[in-house]
């Protein structure tokens, strides 16, 4: 959806008008702006619960960090 929005958005500023150009940056700022409060809900989900397996969820998640362990788990070959 956001990438159909910045399309319009684009043909739009490229055309030069500007009625149509504010009312497409009006709905491009709505949408980022749902998704910003979506990801924000989904990060204070994992912070809400006491459990801390769902804690060390959201610190993995935020970071992006990768377990390396199991990759090279998977990679071993066994003959």
């Amino acid at each position: 959806k956001l990438r159909h929005i910045l399309r319009t958005h684009s043909l739009a500023f490229k055309s030069g008008n500007e009625v149509e150009n504010k009312a497409e940056m009006y709905g491009l700022n709505k949408v980022i702006t749902e998704a910003l409060r979506q990801y924000r809900e989904k990060l204070s989900g994992f912070y809400s619960s006491d459990a801390p397996g769902r804690m060390s969820q959201g610190l993995q998640h935020i970071t992006d960090y990768k377990d390396t362990t199991n990759t090279a788990r998977l990679l071993q070959v066994t003959y």
